[in-house]
């Protein structure tokens, strides 16, 4: 697995005592590459419709400046430069959704 586990309150026997393990919530991270109106803005929804599952949608990256409506809706960073969003951000994924002729 990529994404960081789950632990919620799993007992643990430490030397004949029952101890919890403290909650960790840190979901898997996905970002979108080529956050555009048509393909990008759907694989924006289908990452965030993974919610219950542990995905987040942590940022997107649209090379068009102008274009901030995925960041919007969704009310994540958006980067127009794939290089400085994975440098910043924490990352566990990304769904290159740009034009065929782009992916590198």
């Amino acid at each position: 697995a990529i994404c960081p586990p789950i632990v919620r309150g799993t007992p643990a026997i430490v030397e004949g005592a029952s101890v919890a393990f403290p909650t960790i919530a840190m979901a898997c991270r996905i970002a979108v590459v080529g956050a555009g109106p048509l393909v990008g803005m759907q694989h924006c929804q289908a990452v965030s419709a993974l919610k219950d599952a542990g995905a987040e949608l942590a940022c997107v990256c649209q090379r068009r400046p102008d274009d901030r409506a995925a960041a919007e809706r969704f009310e994540v960073p958006q980067y127009t430069d794939m290089e400085e969003m994975a440098r910043s951000e924490t990352l566990h994924g990304i769904v290159i959704a740009a034009p065929t002729h782009l992916h590198l």
